[in-house]
């Protein structure tokens, strides 16, 4: 997808990432490194206040819960963030591994892809909606990063164990007003994060408050 037409099309999205597509979307991709780390425990805390304190019971056959992000290695040498929170995101600090960090290499990358076409692919399948939007059960990290290397051809059965985490008895056992207050909060973080990002850009300076969950 060229990378006017897919920038066109993103207006909805953060001004960062608009930004950093803008800079390197014409960059190929030459690796990717998918990584997992188990949430916070303040992300675990809000869990629990969202379930109304059942989500230890909830999420009682898994022994962790991860966010998983990818990082991606450009043609140039620049690495770039990938992930979701209350809102995708791209961005050029990469987090320190942890003792705690898992990293599995896209094996499945045998040559080069554009960051626009790579991006671009995905929202095409799921749809600039889904792409954008967050919902902790359905349209997680997981589903955001699973959605990219299915977009482009890169899923394997070693990569879907690596990534999917089944969460059907999750959705089963938590209660429906916490599902629907759990994404009521990550829009209204997601909004919040935008217009931050828009007034500061609009400014000339550089979003440094971080809102979200």
């Amino acid at each position: 997808m060229p990378k006017d037409y897919l920038l066109s099309q993103l207006k909805t999205i953060n001004k960062r990432f608009r930004n950093l597509l803008t800079k390197y979307g014409e960059q190929p991709i030459t690796s990717i490194s998918i990584k997992r780390t188990p949430i916070s425990s303040t992300a675990e805390g809000l869990l629990n206040a969202i379930t109304l304190g059942k989500w230890k019971e909830i999420k009682k056959n898994y022994d962790k819960m991860y966010h998983l992000y990818a990082v991606l290695t450009l043609e140039n040498g620049k690495r770039l963030l990938l992930e979701k929170n209350e809102r995708p995101v791209l961005s050029e600090s990469i987090p320190a591994d942890t003792k705690e960090t898992d990293t599995q290499g896209v094996s499945t990358l045998r040559q080069p892809i554009k960051l626009s076409d790579f991006i671009g692919k995905t929202i095409k399948r799921m749809t600039l909606q889904d792409y954008i939007a967050y919902e902790g059960y359905t349209l997680n990290c997981q589903h955001f990063i699973r959605a990219h290397l299915l977009a482009n051809g890169l899923l394997n059965p070693a990569l879907i164990a690596f990534v999917y985490q089944d969460t059907k008895d999750l959705i089963e056992n938590t209660p429906s007003f916490s599902r629907w207050l759990g994404k009521a909060a990550t829009d209204i973080a997601g909004a919040g994060r935008q217009l931050w990002e828009e007034i500061a850009y609009k400014r000339g300076g550089r979003a440094k408050r971080r809102i979200g969950l």
